[in-house]
């Protein structure tokens, strides 16, 4: 991505450093404010016709929202994003992990104040992370994460149903401005990654073809040499050595393996097999 490289020669002096820890402890900060006054948090929401009428820091506070209101849980939460945001700025770099996560912000503002259906219902930072898991499980697919701390289960894995669940928003809500706002709380990994998702499956349908080709081909072309013991043929490989036994009944055709020691195949012809092609 040169656009990212060029920014990074401008503006890495002011990167924030350990984002991700940043945005637990405000959302530590809240999930305290919030068991002490529980209405607290529905006065954080993203909702534009809120800020429109003045209250402006919604705009930012959302960000801060705990993502889940059970203390035991929201802690395994806040270890797992700070392990997945710790990886992803060890990868590319304070500065790349810092425009990562604001590209969905804009793209969570941008759509919730473009739909007019939209700007009277609450937006939540489920982005951050949503977009941070599908960047870590795409970067590093083989980590194995402990379900319920019994069943070991690969990130690539609950991507792929994450992927799915995000398809069949796409699919099964026919609100367009609902699809668009799916979009945007990915729009960051789209931008980051969607060379290497269109490469791969050019690559992909490229071996495909290549797989198919070779196939047919090998169905299309007559086989010469076929070894009556085991059944390889130059086909199978291409540097096999063949012989015709002049002993055996209907001269049949030997690999150099099965030559020396293979059991005639008319009895009463005893003596070697002379190699002959």
């Amino acid at each position: 991505m040169r656009w990212v490289s060029r920014l990074q020669q401008k503006l890495e002096p002011y990167a924030i450093p350990n984002l991700a820890l940043w945005l637990i402890a405000g959302q530590g900060m809240l999930f305290g404010a919030s068991v002490a006054e529980p209405g607290f948090v529905d006065r954080l929401t993203l909702v534009p016709n809120a800020v429109i009428g003045g209250e402006y820091w919604r705009l930012f506070s959302f960000l801060f929202i705990p993502p889940i209101t059970n203390l035991l849980f929201l802690f395994c939460a806040f270890y797992f994003f700070y392990l997945m945001g710790s990886a992803l700025e060890h990868h590319w770099g304070t500065l790349r992990f810092n425009i990562y996560l604001f590209i969905g912000y804009a793209a969570t503002l941008a759509v919730a104040f473009a739909f007019p259906n939209l700007r009277e219902i609450p937006h939540t930072n489920a982005f951050i992370g949503s977009s941070v898991f599908l960047a870590f499980a795409k970067l590093y697919p083989n980590y194995v994460i402990t379900i319920f701390l019994i069943i070991p289960v690969r990130v690539y894995w609950i991507a792929m149903l994450t992927w799915i669940g995000i398809v069949y928003s796409l699919v099964a809500v026919p609100d367009w401005s609902y699809r668009i706002s799916v979009v945007a709380g990915i729009a960051n990994y789209l931008l980051f990654f969607f060379q290497d998702v269109f490469y791969g499956a050019v690559q992909n349908e490229r071996r495909m073809r290549r797989q198919i080709s070779n196939l047919t081909k090998s169905h299309s072309e007559p086989v010469q040499h076929r070894c009556v013991v085991c059944g390889i043929t130059e086909q199978d490989d291409p540097n096999a050595d063949f012989r015709y036994c002049s002993r055996c009944e209907g001269t049949p055709c030997y690999c150099s393996q099965h030559l020396k020691d293979h059991q005639h195949l008319d009895p009463s012809r005893s003596s070697d097999c002379p190699d002959q092609q």
